[in-house]
């Protein structure tokens, strides 16, 4: 068991996964869902996909130069805690996440039509 998380066309089809991103799941649950943790499908602007983006850039243009990305991430993509969550570190983990989360982004705003995300824990 873990905390899943999908991002996906109206469809069903699926345009990104993360496995325990636990600081990504906590900015969808905040920005997207209303602070409401209960794995519902909730659709998802592509302001609000521009505005994710933006904070994983400003960490990881940080994570290239010096150890400060560690406080920009715990100001804008702070790690959450949760039974099946994973991790709460600052460590190359959560990057690897960001960078992840890089990719699905960029994916999903090149998509036309609605765009949800939903977790499963």
């Amino acid at each position: 068991m873990g905390l899943d998380m999908f991002l996906f066309r109206k469809n069903g089809e699926e345009i990104g996964y993360w496995r325990k991103a636990n600081a990504i799941h906590g900015w969808f649950v905040n920005e997207c869902q209303g602070g409401v943790d209960e794995c519902q499908k909730t659709k998802v602007s592509k302001v609000k996909l521009r505005s994710l983006l933006s904070k994983v850039n400003s960490v990881l243009r940080l994570a290239d130069n010096d150890k400060s990305w560690e406080n920009k991430a715990r100001s804008v993509l702070p790690s959450q805690s949760g039974f099946f969550f994973g991790g709460t570190e600052y460590d190359e983990y959560y990057l690897d996440d960001l960078r992840n989360t890089k990719r699905i982004l960029e994916k999903a705003l090149k998509e036309d039509g609605e765009i949800y995300y939903q977790s499963s824990w």
